[in-house]
């Protein structure tokens, strides 16, 4: 190639030198604009972008992300929460393409709530109490102990119980509504709960009893409720029932003398948050009470009530002496058994009361319907009698003293002890 040649080439290839270094013009990045909809202002969106390059960016509110290579983003959105509710988006994932330009590629994610809210209201409580309220249902259990809200709740059938308080009487809580059917919603469903005193009070007021000396009253009410009551003065018995119940004065004895109550048994009704009083008047009363002594018997390994079963000599046997009373009373006396030979007294025993009342009939089906004690076998020889006697310190005051000892003549009833020779047992061993 000549210099000419040269010459008239090289303005052309500056040329294509130059247009190759220009290219062409335009912007080389784009956007992305995520629309959110369908949540509270105080619920963030849970929402992440994944670029083309594996990176990931989040969104919390509607928002445009700038700067992005062009290619596919894959958008994917979880629930958001808070403490009153759960919102779902409509679609977890979705893509989008996103082109270098001006223009914001749109991407939308609509949420909407998938949890109830109920807003409990309680009232009526006793201060100082803890109220205790229990929504159920859609197989769970929340409780609220004042007032609130419960919220995050899957839709579906609740039921409200209420437990009760006490505050000198028991309250009870009703709920309106007690049931409910949730439908998913942010706007809380009202439930009143109010509570209410249901329990009430008799007031027990005695006079006329020696000073310290305690009045003794049997209740019976509702329900088959039943309690004996003891106290000095005033005794106040709550948390009953609403109802009637019937209030009878027992017969005191103080020192041997029986007090009456002027009452007998009286009716009084019982309103809740209410006190219903009743007097008692106790008078000096004439005795009427009566002890008898009507069986006793000594038993080895089986006895019968006539106690007509022989006793080994020389065995330990239990005694048991039967008393009765021919009235409800509070008496426990005790009981003295005395052994003889040849008419010779040999040993006394004590036997304190087993109950602390006397029964008003004879059994033999526990210990404690008898005045009982181990007898030893030292005094169980042929020839033993004995005498059992009621209150031998005369401190139960009576009608007739002259039947509280068995056998009723006073004299000791001999007892029917054997001598039983000894046996002997040879073993012959036999082979077969």
């Amino acid at each position: 190639m000549n210099w000419r040649m040269r010459s008239s080439v090289w303005p052309a290839v500056i040329c294509m030198i130059a247009a190759s270094c220009e290219g062409p013009t335009g912007p080389k990045t784009g956007s992305l604009t995520i629309t959110i909809s369908g949540l509270p202002t105080d619920i963030p969106a849970a929402v992440t972008i994944t670029t083309p390059k594996q990176t990931t960016l989040t969104a919390t509110t509607t928002q445009t992300i700038s700067d992005l290579d062009p290619g596919t983003y894959q958008i994917r959105a979880a629930n958001a929460s808070n403490d009153r509710g759960t919102f779902a988006p409509s679609s977890v994932t979705s893509s989008v393409e996103v082109t270098a330009g001006t223009t914001p590629v749109q991407a939308n994610v609509a949420y909407s709530v998938i949890t109830a809210v109920v807003s409990i209201s309680i009232t009526g409580a006793p201060a100082g109490t803890t109220p205790l309220v229990t929504l159920s249902g859609a197989g769970i259990s929340r409780t609220l102990n004042t007032s609130g809200e419960i919220g995050n709740l899957v839709p579906g059938a609740y039921s409200v119980s209420i437990g009760n308080v006490d505050s000198g009487e028991l309250y009870g809580g009703v709920a309106n509504p007690a049931s409910l059917n949730l439908a998913a919603s942010i706007a809380p469903v009202p439930v009143v709960v109010t509570y209410v005193v249901t329990t009430g009070t008799i007031t027990l007021t005695s006079s006329g009893l020696p000073a310290g000396a305690s009045a003794n009253w049997d209740l019976s009410g509702p329900a088959g409720f039943s309690q004996t009551v003891s106290g000095v003065g005033q005794v106040a018995v709550s948390h009953l029932t609403p109802g009637q119940y019937l209030v009878t004065g027992r017969n005191v004895v103080v020192g041997g003398d029986t007090y009456g109550s002027t009452i007998g048994t009286t009716v009084t009704a019982v309103t809740a948050g209410q006190s219903a009083p009743v007097s008692t008047s106790y008078i000096l009363r004439p005795p009427t009470f009566n002890l008898v002594v009507t069986n006793a018997y000594l038993v080895q390994s089986t006895q019968n009530l006539a106690g007509t079963v022989p006793l080994v000599a020389g065995r330990d046997a239990y005694v048991r002496v039967f008393v009765k009373g021919n009235e409800t009373n509070t008496v426990a006396p005790q009981v003295r058994v005395r052994f003889y030979r040849s008419g010779q007294l040999l040993a006394t025993q004590m036997i304190q009361a087993p109950r602390s009342n006397v029964p008003l009939g004879i059994s033999e089906a526990s210990t404690s319907d008898s005045w009982g004690a181990v007898v030893s076998g030292s005094l169980l020889q042929p020839g033993t009698s004995f005498v059992a006697d009621v209150d031998p310190a005369n401190t139960v005051r009576e009608v007739d003293d002259s039947d509280n000892q068995f056998p009723l003549n006073g004299l000791p009833k001999a007892l029917d002890v054997r001598s039983v020779p000894v046996t002997n047992i040879r073993f012959v061993p036999i082979v077969t």
